[in-house]
This record gives C-alpha cells, sequence and structure tokens, in this order.
C-alpha cells in the first residue's frame, strides 16, 4: 500500500499537517489528517511514471524528498523557493537526484497538496500553509516553462463568435475555414493570413493573430504528444503569426523590462514578457520607460487611487480608453506604458500584499492594458461607423 511506502520514505510518520483555511499555520487534526495524508499519497503516486511495483514506488517517494530537502529549505516560512521548484523541477547533482517538473502535470491545488505535505513531515507548528493562489501567482510571475502552464493539464481552445469585422471577435466562419486548412497541413502563415483577411477584410493586426490562434489551438490539441509539445508548438505559432502580421522592425529599442512592457510594432503595439526578478517589485525609472513626462502626469490622473487592489480586468481597460480619449494622440505603447508605470508605483507602495502578489498584479494589469489598446484603433472604428 501507499501508505506504507510514504512511512518508509519517512513522512507520514512525522507527518504533523492539515488542511486549513488561508493563511492559517499547520495544526493537529487526526480526520483532516489522515485525509490530507492519503490526497499526498495519490499524488506522488500519480505522477510516478515507473512506479508499476512498491518497491519502485518506494524509491521513487524516498528519492523526491532527498532531492528537495537538499534543494531547498523546506522549513522557510515562506514556501515560494519549494513552489518553484515542485514547478520547474530540478537537475541531479552529485548523489542527489533530480526533482521532476510537475507544473504540467499538477494543477495548482495538487501543488499546494504536494508543498504541504512535504513541510508538514517536519516540526511545522508556525509555517505558513501553502495555498492554490500562491502557486497560480507564482506560475504567473516567475518563468515557468511552457509544460508548466495551467493549460497544460487542460488544453482549453479559445471559442470565437461574432461578426467579420466586430470589435475583437474573429469571425467564426473565417477562423473554421483556417482551421481545416490546418487540419489539412497548410502551415504557411502569409497564405492563411491572407485566407483569413479575405472572409474578413476589415479585421486588425491582433484580430488576424487571434483568429489563426484560435484555428491552430484544436488542431494542436487533437495531434500526438506531450501536453508541452503541444503547448509549446502553439506558441511558436502564435509568435510566428505575429511577426507576419505586425511589422517586423520595432519603432524603438526597448530595454527588457523587470515588469510586462509594451513595444511599438507598426500602428499597434506587442507584449514583451518581463525577465526573471527576484526580491522587490522593481518600477521602471522615469528617465528610463521612454514615456513623455506630460503622458506619465496623465496615467497618473487617470488611475487615480484605486479603492481597492488589484484593480480589475474591467476598470485597466477603462483607464486604457480614458488615457486615449484624454490623450488621443498619444502612441498606444507609450500611454500603456504611461499606466503600467503609475499602477506599478501605486502597488509597489502597498505594505498589505505579498511581494510575489504585487508583481502578479502589475503583470496582469499590464497585460490586460496591452490587449485593450492593441484593439483600440478597431474599437474606435466601429464607434464612428455606428455614429453614421
Amino acid at each position: 500500500m501507499m501508505r506504507t511506502i510514504l512511512k518508509n520514505a519517512g513522512l507520514a510518520v512525522a507527518f504533523s499537517g492539515t488542511v486549513l483555511a488561508a493563511g492559517a499555520a499547520f495544526a493537529e487534526d487526526a480526520s483532516q489528517k489522515a485525509a490530507y495524508v492519503a490526497r499526498a499519497e495519490q499524488l506522488i503516486l500519480k505522477t510516478c511514471d515507473t512506479c508499476g511495483s512498491e518497491k519502485n514506488a518506494d524509491a521513487y517517494a524516498q528519492n523526491l524528498v532527498k532531492a528537495l530537502k537538499a534543494t531547498v529549505a523546506l522549513s522557510s516560512p515562506e514556501p515560494y523557493d519549494l513552489i518553484y521548484v515542485l514547478l520547474v523541477g530540478a537537475p541531479a547533482h552529485g548523489d542527489i537526484p533530480a526533482v521532476p517538473a510537475f507544473a504540467g502535470r499538477l494543477n495548482d491545488q495538487q501543488i499546494a497538496d504536494l508543498a504541504n505535505y512535504v513541510r508538514g513531515a517536519l516540526d511545522a507548528g508556525n509555517m505558513q500553509m501553502v495555498r492554490a493562489d500562491m502557486v497560480a501567482t507564482l506560475r504567473a510571475t516567475r518563468a515557468v516553462p511552457n509544460y508548466g502552464s495551467q493549460a497544460a493539464e487542460v488544453f482549453d481552445c479559445p471559442v470565437v463568435g461574432g461578426e467579420a469585422g466586430s470589435y475583437g471577435a474573429p469571425d467564426p466562419k473565417g477562423v473554421a475555414a483556417l482551421s481545416a486548412m490546418l487540419a489539412g497541413g497548410e502551415r504557411a502563415i502569409p497564405v492563411l493570413v491572407d485566407a483569413y483577411r479575405a472572409d474578413d477584410p476589415k479585421a486588425g493586426p491582433a484580430v488576424v493573430v487571434d483568429a489563426l490562434a484560435a484555428a491552430y489551438c484544436p488542431v494542436v490539441a487533437a495531434s500526438d504528444g506531450p501536453y508541452y509539445q503541444r503547448i509549446g508548438e502553439l506558441r511558436r505559432f502564435i509568435l510566428e503569426a505575429a511577426d507576419d502580421v505586425f511589422p517586423r522592425t520595432l519603432r524603438a529599442k526597448v530595454t527588457n523590462m523587470p515588469i510586462v512592457w509594451a513595444v511599438p510594432a507598426g500602428d499597434s503595439l506587442v507584449l514583451r514578457e518581463p525577465r526573471m526578478q527576484g526580491g522587490e517589485l522593481t518600477c521602471p525609472a522615469p528617465e528610463k520607460s521612454g514615456v513623455p513626462q506630460d503622458l506619465a502626469a496623465a496615467a497618473v490622473t487617470v488611475l487615480g487611487t484605486p479603492a481597492k487592489l488589484p484593480v480589475s480586468g474591467e476598470e485597466a481597460s477603462k483607464a486604457a480608453q480614458t488615457l486615449m480619449t484624454d490623450v488621443p494622440n498619444a502612441r498606444l505603447a507609450y500611454a500603456a506604458n504611461a499606466l503600467i508605470s503609475a499602477y506599478c508605483q501605486v502597488v509597489s507602495a502597498s505594505t498589505s500584499i505579498e511581494m510575489v502578489q504585487k508583481k502578479a498584479f502589475v503583470n496582469s494589469f499590464g497585460s490586460q492594458v496591452i490587449q485593450t489598446l492593441q484593439m483600440e484603433p478597431a474599437r474606435l472604428a466601429a464607434a464612428a461607423a455606428e455614429k453614421k
């Protein structure tokens, strides 16, 4: 039985943890403890690809614990290092075995269960409970590989709707036609772009890329191969499509920022992912951001003082549209970065939010602002057409 295996690994014998409400410390409760141990045992068994016997499962469990103990401080008050190693894995070194990457196999709650179980093997009285939202935040803010996305566990393709040329919505008939071409083996991006634009001639660059992504996703999902390979293939295709649809030369050289950042691309903008950043949240210095000072001041005014953090996606979109109304001639990338910088300063000043959450808030806000402004020309054109 798996319980015997984990006792041999030195876990169940010393276990003193339980699942409690968010932010609670570990506590003693026999019934909750038994249920928690059972869940953890099943997770470890589930992730062992070669456990055809109790002997193999015993070795797997012991190696996992040994590797984690040698790689991270399991008794640290904050569990983020442990979460990250469970997500992305760690290489073997010396006689220490490798830690598998669990991100593509386990969802956020399961990663939290596994982390709490390992920490519960220690004298865990005052250690912080690992929660699913902590795992989700870390996935969003650290460089977890493609196979580490939640989509690797559930390959969830977008659903499109609306009429051709409508704001922000790829034409479903055009997407279906593209999907048929892709299923038939067509992979030439220019051919696919021209085919979609023939069905939806008023579509802007962002809508065209979204259409190609929506068309290719079910084709990739139905193909053979591990989830992480399919996720990587879809992302490669989307980046190649964006490179074709948007002009290939950027108007300005932009340094790699510690937070999500907008880069000019023709008459639109693209998102640049943040570089890996440990420690404190770092907001771009005004003199290095490239944002005109008057636009930066306007963004601060538009953003104001949010009633609560994080700002919702709807509020972020509204702020982006308001700024473009107030400063209609602003370049889209500069407008996006002005708002991102202003929001970063607000979040950074908060003393009641954990650092990893601060980074997630800023990057989520920035992504929403960039997505909104990518669609801004199409939205304005549609609004003008309705007035006629």
